[in-house]
């Protein structure tokens, strides 16, 4: 974990959002207040070549007991990288054919087997290179 944070805890590759009720040359003079002596360490951005899932990892099933009962399906897919399409935006077409919940539809299918309550995806890994991951969660019955 030190090792991880001498790595990559760096200026250049974070990213801060700062949402308030206050105006915003307060919330900017809190932000440099706070966040300035992050110093930048060059390009830290971890480099990953080829696609992350391997035949070595894929297919596999992870079941894991949790503390509370929360049924959750989470599957996620590799991707090629697609940034040069930004403007077409294929993961959003993705998120909306299985985000669909109108007859027919994967989710429709299950909530009316009395198996789903709701679905969600997201495309991870956007700012790396080479490839991209498209997540699907369903929150699930006991069922």
């Amino acid at each position: 974990m030190i090792r991880f944070y001498e790595t990559y805890y760096s200026a250049d590759i974070m990213k801060l959002a700062v949402v308030g009720n206050h105006s915003i040359e307060q919330l900017v003079e809190w932000s440099v207040a706070k966040f300035s002596d992050i110093k930048s360490k060059g390009n830290t951005k971890p480099q990953v070549i080829g696609q992350p899932l391997t035949s070595d990892v894929m297919g596999k099933v992870v079941h894991y007991q949790t503390l509370s009962n929360i049924y959750l399906l989470s599957l996620e897919f590799g991707l090629p990288e697609f940034k040069a399409q930004y403007k077409t935006r294929p993961d959003l077409y993705l998120e909306l054919l299985f985000k669909r919940q109108t007859p027919g539809s994967l989710f429709h299918y299950l909530k009316q087997k009395g198996w789903a309550t709701d679905i969600n995806t997201d495309t991870l890994s956007q700012d790396m290179d080479g490839f991209n991951m498209f997540e699907i969660e369903i929150n699930m019955t006991p069922d």
